[in-house]
């Protein structure tokens, strides 16, 4: 039990808690119920917290017993994808309408009701909550009128008991076992730090332990929560081990938000290291190295674009690099791989997205559409899929964009400022009825050509 967990229950003793002790009986239930509670769960907790739950628990338990089966009304269930749906407050929560939300008075009414079974402790058992649960409780007795401006990585971090994720464990006193630990997380990453083959280590646990167990997108979350303990040369091992492995990460998204996959985590921690642990004076040509000699290509595009100042929190990127500096390099390898090198991207590149992604990008120079970037691109997709009529379905695919009600349209504003749609239009009427389209794929090259010459009467039209 360190000092700081010390000097924050010493604050709620001196003030509170004491007056509950009244006899030694009263010390020796507190002490007998910590004996059989705190050791198994001891690394997974915040103590402090801890410890006014364990008040509750002895002193009051109709209050710690509304606690475990009523959450939504202490907790900011909105913080966790796993607990918002849980809240029949959910609607209001998502959307941050605190002062249309009924939840705080009904909570009010809820737990009034509950301290007025304990009279004289009333004053007690106010402060212990509103020092357990300093979120959404004051909000509740109206001593604060909003839930913003919270660290949530820091009470989670800080194993507070108002953090979804942590919230559970309080009363359970164990983690369930396909969730990984935070002991495991603190003391694997103490183990790095003192192996002598670091990335070694890391390669092995992430891909022939962790994803076998289908547990390395966990695994990756949990290093990015605690990247506090990564260390600068445990942060180099583990950026060797992503690069070098990029493929083999999963594309597999989980949960009801996108962009949760072990590649899209794994780019998140590389980033993160990188943030944090490379000079700044150094970045540029940091990142300049990875986009260069990454194995595979659509992971530099990637990089680059999360390299954006609107795409996250990544100050120190984004206050040392030259971004555009850093599109044209990519552009250059792009150039040189694909088109110079004579490759045929639908070939090289498996996966569909990744081919999508990279066109998009590479062709509207990372969505700012400056330079010449569009007609390499144009020249280079128009080589490839002018013989090959299953190429241009499957290019045409591609540009689709969802625009609501269930429809997929291709966008002939974007469209049209990376490609020459005449040429498009022309390619789309020689292979519209070819013998070795699918049904599917001549209705994708019909709808085009029916796009297109719209947009091409629209722009006849105009003045």
């Amino acid at each position: 039990m360190n000092r700081e967990y010390l000097k924050d229950f010493s604050e709620i003793y001196v003030f509170q808690v004491y007056k509950l002790f009244g006899t030694l009986r009263d010390v020796k239930r507190f002490l007998n119920g910590l004996r059989s509670t705190l050791p198994a769960i001891k690394n997974e907790v915040n103590i402090s917290d801890f410890l006014i739950l364990e008040i509750l628990r002895i002193f009051f338990h109709e209050i710690y017993r509304d606690i475990w089966l009523y959450p939504w009304f202490y907790i900011p269930t909105s913080w966790s994808e796993k607990t918002k749906l849980r809240s029949p407050y959910y609607q209001y929560e998502i959307l941050g309408h605190v002062s249309k939300n009924p939840k705080y008075e009904i909570s009010k009414e809820h737990i009034e009701s509950l301290i007025k079974g304990y009279k004289e402790n009333g004053e007690i058992i106010r402060s212990l909550l509103e020092k357990l649960f300093f979120v959404e409780i004051p909000i509740v007795f109206g001593k604060a009128s909003s839930s913003e401006g919270f660290d949530i990585v820091d009470c989670r971090i800080k194993k507070r008991i108002t953090h979804p994720e942590c919230f559970e464990k309080y009363f359970t006193l164990s983690v369930l076992e396909e969730l990984i630990s935070d002991e495991y997380m603190e003391s694997t990453l103490q183990s790095w730090k003192v192996s002598t083959s670091a990335a070694e280590d890391i390669e092995n646990l992430m891909f022939n332990v962790l994803q076998k167990e289908n547990r390395l997108l966990q695994f990756i979350n949990k290093l990015i929560l605690f990247r506090g303990l990564i260390t600068k040369e445990i942060g180099n091992s583990t950026m060797d081990v992503i690069l070098k492995n990029v493929t083999r990460f999963s594309r597999e998204q989980h949960g009801l938000i996108g962009f949760n996959s072990e590649y899209e985590r794994a780019k998140d921690l590389l980033l993160f290291i990188i943030n944090e642990h490379v000079d700044k004076e150094k970045m540029q040509d940091f990142l300049i190295e990875i986009i260069k000699n990454v194995a595979y290509l659509p992971f530099a595009v990637l990089i680059v674009l999360y390299c954006r100042r609107e795409r996250g929190s990544l100050t120190d990127i984004y206050e040392s690099i030259d971004l555009e500096s850093l599109q044209y390099e990519t552009s250059v390898r792009l150039k040189e791989h694909f088109v110079d090198g004579k490759r045929n991207i639908f070939e090289e590149i498996e996966n569909d997205d990744d081919i999508s992604f990279v066109i998009y990008q590479w062709g509207t120079n990372w969505m700012t559409f400056k330079g010449k970037n569009h007609e390499i691109v144009h020249s280079y997709v128009l080589d490839i899929v002018n013989e090959d009529p299953k190429k241009f379905a499957k290019f045409l695919r591609f540009q689709k964009k969802y625009v609501g009600g269930g429809t997929y349209k291709i966008p002939l504003n974007e469209f049209t400022r990376i490609y020459d749609i005449e040429d498009y239009k022309d390619l789309a009427i020689k292979f519209k009825d070819h013998e070795d389209l699918s049904q599917e794929e001549k209705h994708i090259i019909s709808e085009f050509l029916e796009e297109a010459n719209r947009g091409l009467e629209q722009i006849s039209d105009s003045p």
